[in-house]
Formats: structure tokens, sequence, C-alpha cells
């Protein structure tokens, strides 16, 4: 299991969870780059990159973008 995904499909300190209202609504204010900065830059909890420095930009765009898409609207 991924350390994005263990926070986050069980909502750990609040990480907003895929296909959530939660994770919608930061979505709506931030923005996919507002998100994928905030996993960069760590964000209360969360550490930068979510704890996995060997993570590219690129990466953490993607697993960001996944996240979102379980969030969209059909």
């Amino acid at each position: 299991e991924s350390v994005g995904s263990a926070c986050h499909t069980a909502g750990v300190a609040g990480a907003p969870q895929p296909g959530s209202d939660a994770l919608k609504q930061r979505l709506d204010a931030k923005g996919i780059d507002g998100l994928v900065a905030s996993a960069i830059n760590g964000l209360n909890v969360m550490p930068p990159r979510g704890g996995r420095t060997d993570l590219s930009d690129e990466d953490i765009r993607a697993a960001v973008a996944f996240m979102a898409e379980q969030s969209a609207t059909p």
C-alpha cells in the first residue's frame, strides 16, 4: 500500500478521501494546481510529498489527478 493511500483511504488526520465531498470541495476551492502544490509542499500534518521524497512532481500530480478523477461529477 502506498503512503498516500494509507492516509487518504482511511481519512487519517482529516486527509480527504478519494470520491468524498471534502475532496471535491478542496478541488473546487484550490483547483488541481493548488492541490498539487499542497501535496508537494505538505499541508497540516501531511509531510511534503506525503513523506515520499523519491516521487517527482509529475508523480505527485498523477496521484492528485487520480484522486480528483474519483471525485468528479459524472
